[in-house]
């Protein structure tokens, strides 16, 4: 990994499983040190538009019993650095 430039914060190790389900795309990830984790990410363009994802994505977090108190939005570096 290149890293003269920029330098390197971190270095997480996780193992991830992608699905994909619609235009959704459904990371699994099991993250060194953090724990188990859901990442779904809406992938526009060729006919889905922003409003669409949205609406799938709120599906699935209701599917996976996902609450708003659940969700991390920052990324695992940040969280391995605020020792949460």
């Amino acid at each position: 990994m290149p890293t003269a430039a920029l330098g390197m914060k971190a270095a997480v190790a996780k193992k991830r499983a992608v699905y994909l389900f619609r235009n959704i795309r459904i990371h699994l990830d099991r993250v060194s040190g953090l724990g188990t984790f859901v990442e779904l990410e809406a992938v526009l363009g060729r006919g889905w538009e922003e409003a669409e994802g949205r609406v799938l994505i709120a599906d699935l977090l209701w599917r996976f019993s996902v609450s708003e108190d659940d969700l991390v939005r920052e990324s695992y570096c940040d969280v391995m650095d605020d020792g949460s």
